[in-house]
């Protein structure tokens, strides 16, 4: 898939045989290009940054949005999961259905945020 809205992270299997892709940080352009997009011809840069700047420090940079893509088994989007200002979770790292469930995995948060019955 080209030009993504975001970031992917982990890709699972959903519970009806769909893609589940978390999403950990979106590629809005607002005032100025997004950091990551803005860095990426960087390696160099990126190298550096990952070993001086602590993981948590990235979130003061990257906006606060949480995006879930279902994609069918050709790559289309046949669904999606948001919360826009990131009120329950954000930079979702990882997708799980089980049992009627929607778990969303976040590498800062100490919860794990859970849907009941989310299908698309």
């Amino acid at each position: 898939m080209d030009n993504m809205i975001g970031y992917p992270d982990n890709i699972r299997l959903s519970d009806h045989g769909t893609f589940l892709v978390g999403i950990t940080t979106t590629r809005f352009r607002k005032v100025t290009p997004p950091f990551l997009d803005a860095i990426a011809p960087y390696p160099a840069v990126k190298r550096l940054l990952a070993k001086l700047v602590p993981l948590s420090w990235f979130s003061l940079l990257l906006p606060r949005y949480a995006l879930v893509l279902e994609l069918g088994s050709d790559g289309q989007i046949v669904g999606t999961l948001h919360d826009p200002e990131g009120r329950l979770t954000w930079a979702i790292s990882d997708v799980f259905q089980h049992r009627g469930r929607t778990y969303l995995g976040n590498t800062d948060l100490p919860f794990l945020p859970v849907l009941e019955g989310w299908e698309s």
